[in-house]
């Protein structure tokens, strides 16, 4: 695999998700458009089994019921210095998107 040169001017792509009745709860930042969706769409699936896992209810409902209480924002190309601030939170998401092609930002 190549290296990867992301700077805070970099092109990235971010996706979001998060509870209907909540504001987003997680956003991925991926070097390509279908890393970003495929990344949201597994967090999405391991939200949707912890929140089934943690349910009291008996029978525990099916996991579609979860997977439809949580919205999915897209995928949005966006500059990556207007995502992350300067200083150690920069520098964790370039290492990361330059090392592994994603990372996760609060």
């Amino acid at each position: 695999m190549s290296k990867r040169n992301v700077t805070m001017e970099s092109t990235v792509y971010v996706s979001g998700w998060g509870w209907r009745d909540n504001d987003c709860c997680g956003r991925v930042v991926a070097t390509t458009e279908t890393r970003a969706e495929r990344l949201a769409y597994k967090a999405m699936r391991d939200e949707a089994r912890r929140a089934q896992d943690d349910d009291c209810l008996v029978p525990v409902r099916p996991m579609r019921d979860y997977l439809d209480g949580i919205a999915w924002y897209g995928v949005h190309a966006m500059r990556l210095g207007d995502l992350v601030n300067e200083g150690r939170e920069a520098y964790d998401a370039i290492q990361g998107l330059n090392d592994d092609g994603y990372t996760y930002i609060d």
